[in-house]
């Protein structure tokens, strides 16, 4: 007979931990070869639950346990290794970091201090939100998670107990219950799927469901188990990617390869493949692995403002490597010993750095910590004044405006409507100067991801179908008597091609469904949903002007300009431009198909940005001193004003 589950160490769970952070690891640095190695935090939280439920059931039923000694032994194993990773952030941020970085460092080092920076990520989730790898504590998620999860469920044992109930069917009905919220959170709103403990305990559920009991099994069936469970959790790591929607039901395929191997005793295939020297050894690392890789990472590709060359990434994997043997020897092992006193001491340290953290980011930054060596170009800033949502445009149009992208211009009744996506949220200040002069008001309907076309649904990697509101502002548009024109402009080439332009958005797709026909063809869809959308607004006697899209970087401006206190790479010299060979090849096909749809539309006008930006070598980012990009394909404020004067041309 095999080995049973107990309290005592277990080194398959080290392999385990090491199966885990590896995948973790390897879809951070090269996601190219292995897709799905987000899976391995399910498999930690599986570990986690499993782990702290027997450790507490066995402090009760040997009438030992105490809940100042278990919140002591948690605060000694998590916070040194964390207070060590969260000080090195925030003093090597207050070297590198712009303001505007420093001060969301500073809100979520706070955050992850008090262990709640899941909810905010979440309130930060959104279009125009920091891209995820710039965010150096992003992946602190899971642990606040876990240490929520740690706060409530003693409590909940110790009562359960003292009421005589036994724990396995309560712990089945709250794994139920967590695992219908997640099954539909990932459905209605994705990211509180993802980063909300509710749905996420189900997780962790099932590693306590497993330790209710003892389960002993013959040599054969153990290894079968064995097996069985680490085949799942490297299909899962290989076969998913960011096209599933998840954690949803993809979910379970970690947590029950976890299961399997945490359910099953000691057996040949363990000792083979997790029990062993070098997977231990890994796996006592795992924690503080996990805490440094992605930091480094992170800061790379905020001061390299792009994504690392291999040779970058294996690099900053070494000194992953060494931080985290370093830390461990030096600062985990060291203090995880000890009595009530060091778990204060750590604690109160860990309070004190979120109370620093709150300080960075009510500062604003710190903005007087260093002198810039160049200002920065104020085109990369979000101007909050200029581009947040007008509360007026709200007002009267809450039932079907995007609440982010609801613009007007101030004191006119609107008779121009700007329709399209994010790109012509950014175009709407060009326009609306335009018309203004005229005495004409412009409303902003544009929906962030989506062409704003009749009958078709757009996913992108978030899962959430982006033109839900489409038909009902084209349907307001139609049926106004006040708006007589239309503008469209939209980001054609990414919604027929399902891809992003260039290094910038390596890793962007979009997904087009026909909502009546099931056609999932991205070009058919959209030349399709565009003809029936301008044949309805033309009998709905609209003026239509189509303004094409401005020409897509693939590249983040800000390598062309020095925009941070302490650059340790030199300003990007050779990339500041698109080939003009790239931006054909890219616009080609979908330009083609644009004009045969609108040869049936002869009173259509066709507006043409690309000639002011490219000439016949190259498209610019910078034109006549004026920085006309904030990003990769959106128009700064000033790029907008000049691309609407240049289109239009006041006074006309």
């Amino acid at each position: 007979m095999a080995g049973s589950s107990g309290t005592s160490y277990r080194g398959d769970i080290d392999g385990l931990r090491a199966i885990s952070v590896l995948l973790v690891v390897v879809f951070h640095y090269f996601p190219e070869l292995i897709s799905g190695g987000y899976i391995g935090v399910d498999v930690f939280f599986v570990i986690s639950g499993f782990l702290i439920t027997k450790v507490i059931m066995n402090g009760i039923d040997e009438k030992r346990f105490s809940f100042f000694e278990f919140y002591a032994r948690r605060a000694r194993r998590i916070f040194p290794g964390l207070l060590t990773v969260l000080v090195s952030c925030l003093v090597f941020g207050a070297m590198v970091l712009r303001p505007d970085e420093y001060e969301t460092l500073g809100r979520y080092t706070a955050a992850a201090a008090f262990s709640v920076i899941n909810f905010a990520l979440y309130k930060d989730v959104g279009y125009f939100a920091q891209p995820a790898d710039t965010k150096p504590l992003l992946h602190l998620w899971s642990l606040s998670v876990e240490e929520q999860f740690y706060l409530f469920f003693p409590i909940l044992l110790v009562a359960l107990r003292k009421v005589g109930l036994s724990y396995r069917p309560i712990f089945i009905a709250m794994l139920g219950l967590s695992l219908v919220c997640c099954l539909i959170w990932t459905d209605e709103d994705p990211s509180g799927a993802f980063y909300f403990p509710l749905s996420r305990a189900w997780e962790l559920l099932a590693g306590a469901v497993v330790a209710t009991r003892d389960l002993r099994m013959s040599e054969r069936v153990s290894s079968f188990g064995t097996l069985a469970g680490v085949g799942l959790i490297l299909a899962g790591g290989v076969f998913l990617n960011d096209r599933f929607a998840y954690p949803s039901g993809w979910a379970t395929i970690p947590v029950a390869g976890a299961l399997l191997i945490i359910s099953t005793g000691h057996c040949r295939s363990k000792a083979l493949l997790l029990d062993n020297a070098p997977m231990r050894h890994i796996g006592k690392l795992s924690y503080v692995l996990y805490l440094w890789h992605w930091p480094a990472l992170s800061f790379a590709t905020i001061l390299t403002i792009g994504t690392p060359t291999k040779t970058e990434k294996l690099a900053l994997l070494c000194l992953s490597i060494g931080l985290t043997v370093l830390t461990h020897f030096t600062v985990e092992k060291p203090l995880r010993v000890g009595g009530l006193k060091r778990a204060a001491t750590v604690s109160a340290l860990t309070a004190c750095l979120g109370a620093g953290g709150w300080f960075v980011f009510w500062s604003q930054g710190l903005p007087q910590r260093i002198a810039f060596p160049d200002a920065l170009p104020t085109a990369f800033l979000w101007d909050q004044q200029k581009l947040s949502v007008q509360t007026a445009c709200m007002n009267r149009h809450e039932n079907i405006a995007h609440p982010m992208f609801c613009l007007e211009t101030p004191g006119h009744e609107p008779v121009i409507a700007l329709l399209g996506d994010s790109h012509a949220n950014a175009l709407f200040y060009g326009v609306a100067h335009h018309y203004e002069r005229l005495g004409k008001g412009v409303v902003n309907f544009s929906l962030p991801g989506c062409p704003m076309l009749y009958g078709i649904s757009a996913r992108q990697a978030d899962g959430i179908d982006t033109c839900e509101r489409a038909g009902r502002i084209l349907d307001y548009v139609k049926a106004s008597t006040t708006i007589t024109d239309v503008i469209l402009h939209t980001r054609g080439p990414f919604y027929t091609s399902g891809r992003g332009f260039g290094e910038a958005e390596s890793r962007a797709w979009v997904n087009l469904v026909d909502t009546k026909e099931g056609v999932a063809d991205n070009q058919k869809v959209y030349l399709a949903a565009l003809d029936r959308t301008l044949e309805s607004l033309i009998e709905a006697s609209k003026r239509i002007t189509i303004i094409l899209d401005v020409p897509e970087l693939g590249f983040d401006p800000r390598k062309c300009f020095q925009s941070r206190p302490l650059s340790i790479l030199a300003v990007s010299t050779q990339r500041c431009s698109v080939p003009i060979e790239e931006f054909q090849s890219r616009n080609a096909d979908y330009r083609r198909d644009l004009m045969y749809i609108l040869a049936k539309f002869p009173s259509i006008e066709v507006k043409d940005p690309a000639s002011l930006f490219c000439d016949r070598r190259s498209c610019r980012v910078n034109v006549e001193n004026k920085i006309l990009y904030r990003d990769s394909g959106h128009l700064s404020y000033e790029g907008s004003i000049w691309v609407g004067e240049k289109l239009f041309g006041y006074g006309q």
